[in-house]
């Protein structure tokens, strides 16, 4: 490749970049600013956004690595759920590994597979988000505490039996925000970026023993529930993607590691 189309990709590379990072940001003028430039560009050089891709397999090839956090909880059905939905709105897949001993599991492990960028980008809002909902649910369950003894005159249940339900619902809350989010935003060609990624990270999977996930339905507090969903719709994700540059993701992802006591 010489060195002007190389140069030219650079640009449409780093103009894409920009309109995702201001899209999740909520910076819609500077996301349809990066938009124009990002057409711009193609017009004048004939190229489409496929071009762009097909670079990336080579400079940011999918690639897999461990989720570091752990968390009280982490072994309940919304962890798992919580990661799925993050990776699946960012361009990335989770899958999860069991170690078992005796026909009990001992450990669960999971992995986050999608191009560097992308993986930055899913460990982050793991860590926010899991510590969002956790201390808000702690903080929450105290008043509902209260009010169940108030009500019924009997013991509440503990703690992790709140937990339970309120998670559930704030990853239940978090997928229709995105999803909505994700409705909003206008159809454009750099949609073939994500098509690009889904059919990488397919690519990628396709020599791996990965098993599909047995949809189990779980007991759930329909009030408590609900309060978590309106948890998981008001969440500000922006807020922390904002204050947090490339290398500082970087870093997170790869040390921020939660004490299980969290």
């Amino acid at each position: 490749m010489d060195n002007k189309l190389q140069h030219i990709l650079e640009k449409l590379r780093k103009l894409v970049n920009l309109k995702a990072s201001a899209t999740e940001c909520g910076e819609l003028g500077e996301a349809n600013a990066a938009a124009a430039g990002i057409t711009r560009l193609l017009k004048e050089y004939d190229l489409t956004l496929q071009d762009i891709p097909a670079e990336e397999k080579v400079l940011d090839p999918v690639d897999i690595e461990a989720v570091p956090f752990r968390f009280t909880y982490m072994q309940h059905k919304w962890y798992w759920a919580l990661m799925d939905v993050l990776a699946r709105f960012n361009s990335c897949e989770i899958i999860r590994s069991r170690e078992t001993l005796g026909g009990k599991v001992t450990d669960i492990t999971y992995k986050v597979i999608g191009r560097t960028q992308n993986r930055k980008v899913v460990l982050y809002l793991i860590s926010f988000c899991a510590h969002q909902f956790l201390h808000i649910g702690k903080s929450k369950y105290a008043g509902w505490k209260y009010q169940y003894m108030l009500s019924t005159g009997s013991t509440p249940p503990p703690l992790a039996t709140y937990m339970k339900s309120f998670l559930a619902g704030c990853v239940n809350g978090l997928y229709d925000k995105l999803k909505a989010e994700q409705a909003n935003l206008p159809e454009e060609k750099v949609g073939a970026l994500v098509v690009a990624d889904k059919t990488a990270i397919t690519e990628f999977m396709k020599d791996m023993d990965v098993k599909a996930a047995r949809n189990r339905p779980i007991k759930v507090d329909r009030e408590i529930l609900r309060e978590g969903c309106e948890t998981g719709r008001h969440i500000c994700l922006s807020k922390g993607i904002e204050e947090k540059t490339a290398e500082s993701l970087a870093i997170e992802g790869n040390s921020g590691i939660s004490n299980p006591s969290d």
